[in-house]
């Protein structure tokens, strides 16, 4: 009876024993990544540029890669390849490789990375495997300057060259240059995302997404950090690199990817905008303002100010017609006018005799949401309502060129909305804004792939909104398995055994557990065995 009560005793003891540990493993393998505070505001929503989760990196990566879990760094001053995991943020090798680099990206498989030299060869390029093993080796026709930031488009390389200021596409077997593009900016790192080039603006805080088609700037976002240089992105996350240390430390960041809709792309501060109505004529953003007598632009892809001028009138709607502006008055009789986009006033309308929230074009015919709330249709050439719908109390409204509707931003439950184009029936599909908690978006536009929305809360920001399917699918569709990032935490831990596999840790562990399983019972007997004898 005695040596099965002992017994019932060990294997609780165990049992509590293997469960702490367990637990401890557990934490273990929680990722030791430092998590953001929660410092901005409502007006500020999470977007690209927003810090989900880091770790700290012991030099500074002027430009880094991501593949299978593990980040790639070269720290362009010596001859390293730097190796992370990705997930836990441990330091896994050094490699000394033959050259100093400031360009590193991947295939998929391979590894190439650009050697920083001022001496011929200078456009050379190596191809390395995971274990810093030089492959081969192809020399791009740079005759001043060198290779800087680089990158992978699915067939070819992308690198910038210095003295230049081009982007060149290059041939990943040979080194010859496919295609050169002239930008206005001198990047660090670059990286390939949806078909654009991602570029970090060195010093300058901001991240632009070039066209490689056009060289055009066609969307940005103010980067983390003031000395920040290496890019790279998976399915699921931007990573950036803080690559001096000073106001931030050095280190390489996570932002998982905006995607769900309502879910902000990218934003930016409208100065002290109180936005009503935004346009959008395939390069600029023109907005009203509440009281204001201006029509402001700023660039469709950098947000940055681009003009103003004079209306002479309050204007509030707005929209864009055969690359002139439509916008409506504040004031009885409520007319229309149309502008070129430099302010020039060349027709007076006389229109629906109702003070307008917003206007729309679909290509043949003007929309118009009324204050009454009614959604107009109107002809363009004489401001006839061709029909009518009373849909509600909604302010900003756009044409969807892509799914034939109207979205509309409701001002009741901070939410956009889409109207039928047809039947005015509003669908049963909708986004729930994750702009500012309070309903105070006015402005809304399409670009063709994201709806812009304005907001005067607080001053006036647009936000590039993810938008949503019309009608929820009868199934929901299967989540694919994301690539393996970083999970945030508010826990950071203490790597007892740096150096040791995970597994051999796991015994270490377990034999503690065993050990100190031993010593509880021995305790028990000695004490049972003890009070006997008392």
């Amino acid at each position: 009876m005695k040596n099965k009560k002992q017994l019932t005793i060990f294997i609780i003891t165990i049992f509590f024993s293997s469960l702490a540990l367990s637990s401890a493993i557990n934490s273990k393998t929680i990722l030791a990544l430092i998590t953001e505070d929660e410092y901005d505001n409502v007006l500020q929503p999470n977007r690209l540029g927003e810090i989900d989760s880091s770790f700290p990196t012991h030099v500074g990566m002027f430009a880094f890669e991501y593949l299978d879990d593990l980040i790639y760094g070269v720290d362009g001053i010596t001859n390293k390849l730097y190796v992370y995991d990705a997930i836990s943020g441990v330091s896994l090798e050094n490699h000394t490789v033959k050259t100093t680099s400031q360009g590193i990206t991947t295939d998929g498989t391979y590894l190439y990375s650009s050697v920083y030299t001022f001496s011929p060869p200078n456009g050379t390029i190596i191809k390395y495997d995971t274990n810093a093993n030089e492959i081969s080796r192809i020399h791009v026709p740079v005759s001043t300057g060198y290779l800087v930031g680089l990158t992978w488009d699915g067939s070819y390389l992308w690198a910038f060259q210095s003295t230049t200021q081009s982007l060149l596409q290059i041939n990943p077997t040979s080194g010859v240059v496919l295609k050169n593009i002239s930008i206005s900016f001198s990047p660090h790192g670059i990286a390939w995302y949806n078909d654009l080039i991602w570029t970090v603006f060195y010093s300058a805080n901001r991240v632009y997404a070039i066209n490689p088609s056009t060289g055009r700037i066609v969307d940005s976002y103010d980067s983390p950090y003031l000395f920040d240089s290496g890019l790279a992105i998976n399915s699921t996350h931007f990573m950036q690199s803080c690559y001096i240390a000073g106001a931030d430390p050095l280190e390489i960041s996570f932002t998982k990817i905006p995607s769900e809709p309502g879910e902000v792309f990218t934003g930016s501060y409208m100065l002290l905008s109180s936005i009503l109505d935004i346009a959008y004529d395939g390069v600029n953003f023109y907005h009203t303002e509440n009281s204001y007598n201006y029509i402001t632009y700023y660039d469709g892809g950098t947000y940055s100010f681009a003009g103003t001028w004079d209306a002479g009138l309050n204007p509030v709607g707005i929209t864009v017609i055969d690359n002139h502006l439509i916008v409506s008055s504040d004031a009885a009789p409520y007319n229309f006018y149309t502008y070129t986009t430099d302010g020039t006033m060349l027709v007076n309308h006389s229109a629906l005799g109702i003070l307008v929230d917003s206007l729309t074009y679909d290509g043949i015919y003007l929309w118009a949401m009324g204050s009454d709330d009614i959604l107009y249709k109107l002809n363009p050439l004489d401001m006839s309502i061709e029909t009518q719908f009373s849909v509600g109390d909604f302010a900003g409204i756009t044409y969807d060129y892509d799914l034939d509707v109207i979205w509309a931003v409701s001002t009741t439950d901070h939410k956009i909305k889409y109207i039928n184009t047809t039947s005015g029936e509003i669908g049963t599909g909708e986004i729930i804004l994750q702009t500012p908690t309070t309903p105070a978006e006015y402005g809304l536009t399409y670009n063709g792939e994201f709806l812009v929305i304005g907001t005067s809360a607080g001053g006036g920001y647009f936000y590039k909104i993810i938008k949503g399917q019309l009608d929820e699918p009868d199934e929901p569709e299967p989540t694919p398995t994301p690539t393996p990032t970083p999970t945030p935490t508010n826990t950071t831990t203490v790597d007892l055994f740096p150096g040791l596999p995970s597994y051999a840790e796991y015994l270490i562990f377990f034999g503690i557990g065993l050990a100190s399983a031993g010593i509880i019972v021995a305790i028990v007997i000695i004490v049972r065995r003890f009070g006997k004898r008392s």
